[in-house]
This record gives C-alpha cells, sequence and structure tokens, in this order.
C-alpha cells in the first residue's frame, strides 16, 4: 500500500514542475523514507521522518503566509495565483499549487454561497481527508 501526498494532477493547471532547484519532492521523499523504514535501513527513522515533516511544514507556512496575505489583492496581482478554474470545483473554496515546490493548498471562504457562511466551510478541509 502506497501512502500518498501527492494529490492533484499538475498537468491540469499547467504545472508540471514538482522539484525546486534543490530537487526537492515531497512525495518522493517520504515514500523513500517509508520504504526505508519498512525494510529496516534507516538508521534514526524517527529522526529523519521529523526533519522531513518539519522542513515541508515550513515551506507550507512561508506558501500559505503567502496566500493570506495577499487574498484581498486582485488575482492576477498574486504571488501564487488560485487555480480552481483549471483543476475544477466551486465547493470547498480556492485552490492554489505551489508548482516549485508541489504542494496543493485549499483555502476555505465560501465564496458561492453554498454552506451558508465561512464558519461552516472551514469543517470541509478536514472532512475531505477523512474517508466516509
Amino acid at each position: 500500500m502506497e501512502i500518498s501526498f501527492d494529490i492533484f494532477d499538475r498537468s491540469n493547471a499547467n504545472n508540471t514542475n514538482t522539484r525546486d532547484a534543490t530537487g526537492r519532492n515531497w512525495n518522493e521523499r517520504f515514500q523513500s523514507l517509508r520504504e526505508q523504514m519498512l525494510a529496516g535501513t534507516l538508521r534514526a527513522p524517527t529522526q529523519a521522518l521529523r526533519s522531513l515533516c518539519e522542513e515541508f511544514a515550513k515551506v507550507a507556512k512561508s506558501i500559505g503566509t503567502t496566500i493570506i496575505s495577499e487574498l484581498f489583492m486582485n488575482p492576477d496581482e498574486r504571488t501564487i495565483k488560485p487555480v480552481t478554474q483549471a483543476i475544477g470545483g466551486i465547493a470547498g473554496g480556492e485552490k492554489y499549487i505551489h508548482a516549485e515546490e508541489g504542494i496543493f493548498f485549499k483555502f476555505a471562504l465560501d465564496t458561492k454561497g453554498i454552506y451558508g457562511g465561512d464558519e461552516y466551510i472551514m469543517k470541509v478541509p478536514h472532512d475531505d481527508g477523512i474517508a466516509h
């Protein structure tokens, strides 16, 4: 069984570059650690996984901060542009893909009035990750 963080098809959003200048690919790195852990060949599995998670969190926080700080700007002027139209779906809020980092973001705002307010839509990203 493969566990994957790669939850979107980048080709739909014209974002084919999944690696930054360092060659970082989050899912490949996670899968590699997982395989090494299962094979028993990783010397310090907890430390390695913690390091990957901390690095991912740092990068994701930086990108998320940019998305939030530019929320009220014209979408054409934003550093990271919404790709909701390109990847489909109107429920769940605006979607963003940071192509260089290969990270998908969903920003939960009820811009279409589907959920009856932002306080209700904020539960959707959490529920999306739960199998029903």
